[in-house]
């Protein structure tokens, strides 16, 4: 008889910590040229300004 390979189950601890850093990474922070809070994540440490369009790198989960 086969035996069955169950996935990883990630625990509570693992879970909480995802959530707090997707939660970091998808609030909006302070632009440093126009000081307007509208800087949203585009991919891992590249972050844009809704207002005035600039582009910059910066930390993975914040600029």
């Amino acid at each position: 008889m086969p035996v069955k390979i169950r996935s990883a189950r990630y625990g509570r601890k693992i879970r909480k910590r995802f959530e707090k850093i997707k939660r970091i990474q998808k609030s909006t922070y302070v632009c440093p040229k126009c000081g307007v809070k509208a800087v949203k994540n585009i991919k891992l440490g590249i972050w844009r300004c809704r207002k005035c369009g600039v582009i910059f790198t910066g930390a993975a989960w914040r600029p």
